[in-house]
């Protein structure tokens, strides 16, 4: 029985989180302090964040916050750049304090929310978001980070609900269409994600991203041949985009052709040759195409970057079978094994274990 080859698994959902930099989305008018000497380093701190020195403004709000320490605005911007700076506890601490000051302050929530996403506290970080969206309702950012979050989490139905507001509040962007379209998807509402994704395209027929994360849904749906089209519409727009142009040769040998995909692949690993992913995926366009010498090149090449694939060695260890190779079939096929977690791989070990029983024992020579 001939068994399948495995790909791996594309991520349903986006990396969510902080767009961009920290965003300085509260005016800095006003008066923040009544001391004169917090207030003159403030601004003098303010002046040098706005001009992207960062060094001399964290001196600047740190001495101002030495003369009036219950200056939210200026913990808030303090935190902004020690995250930046990757101090992600201190950023944490400083955000923490903002809020304790000025607990409408909605952007100090937000970043909170997102330092703490980084440090993957997902639950902590989701009410963050969710006091964002109490503050500030009518922002679509609140309800689009708590929605990844939930996304992160597998409760898709909420991550829908969440998804659908920043949608119904930003229709003109195309990010929250995509991350609508892969909640649906990821709760098996396939019809529905694929017109989130398309209105996605619509609402931004320029962008490369709307465009390529439509080829991501169309190929989950198994519509290679569409996603063929919009990766290389993607490709259009951003031509130097690598990821691109490995998932359209990973589309192309979906759809049979992989004469193209060996070509589009080829370019790939010679533009970006530690790149294990796209190595892998060259073996699976030489598998399909029945090259299964090149096929088992390409896999070792990408086992080399990294070795931690149990499907790279689940399908050399296929193409091995095929070349009568037996002795390095059984091999791989055990460490394909081991790699897996057996809580979440249940199916794929049972898999395994079948197919060393054809090898070890071919049918032949079975006994009872």
């Amino acid at each position: 029985m001939r068994k399948h080859l495995w790909q791996k698994l594309i991520p349903l959902i986006l990396a969510g989180g902080l767009l961009g930099s920290p965003a300085l989305a509260q005016r800095l008018d006003g008066s923040y302090t009544e001391n004169r000497d917090a207030a003159i380093f403030f601004q003098q701190a303010v002046r040098e964040y706005s001009r992207g020195n960062l060094a001399a403004a964290e001196g600047f709000f740190r001495r101002s916050l030495q003369f009036d320490p219950r200056i939210a605005m200026g913990r808030y911007l303090l935190a902004n750049i020690l995250f930046q700076q990757g101090k992600l506890s201190e950023a944490i601490e400083e955000y923490r304090a903002a809020v304790s000051i000025n607990p409408r302050l909605a952007e100090a929530f937000f970043n909170l929310g997102v330092a703490l996403e980084t440090r993957g506290n997902l639950e902590e970080a989701y009410q963050q978001y969710q006091q964002v969206i109490s503050i500030q309702p009518e922002n679509w950012i609140g309800y689009y980070n708590a929605g990844i979050i939930r996304a992160k989490q597998n409760n898709f139905r909420e991550a829908i609900n969440l998804l659908g507001q920043a949608v119904r509040l930003n229709t003109n962007s195309a990010l929250p269409h995509i991350q609508l379209g892969f909640a649906l998807q990821a709760n098996n509402q396939a019809g529905l994600a694929l017109a989130s994704l398309q209105r996605a395209v619509q609402v931004e027929p320029n962008s490369a991203v709307a465009h390529y994360q439509l080829g991501r849904l169309l190929s989950l749906q198994a519509s290679y041949n569409s996603a063929v089209e919009s990766f290389r519409r993607a490709i259009e727009l951003d031509a130097n985009n690598l990821s691109y142009q490995q998932q359209l040769g990973i589309a192309l040998a979906n759809s049979g052709d992989t004469r193209e995909a060996i070509n589009v692949l080829g370019r790939v690993v010679s533009k970006d040759p530690n790149n294990a992913a796209s190595y892998f995926a060259l073996g699976l366009a030489y598998q399909r195409s029945g090259n299964l010498n090149g096929a088992v090149d390409a896999y070792e090449r990408s086992l080399l970057i990294d070795v931690n694939q149990p499907e790279a060695f689940y399908n050399m260890a296929l193409a091995f079978r095929d070349l009568n190779r037996q002795s390095q079939a059984i091999p791989a096929l055990l460490t394909a094994r081991r790699l897996l977690d057996p809580q979440t791989n249940q199916a794929r070990i049972e898999l395994i274990d079948q197919l060393l029983l054809d090898l070890i024992f071919p049918a032949p020579d079975r006994k009872g």
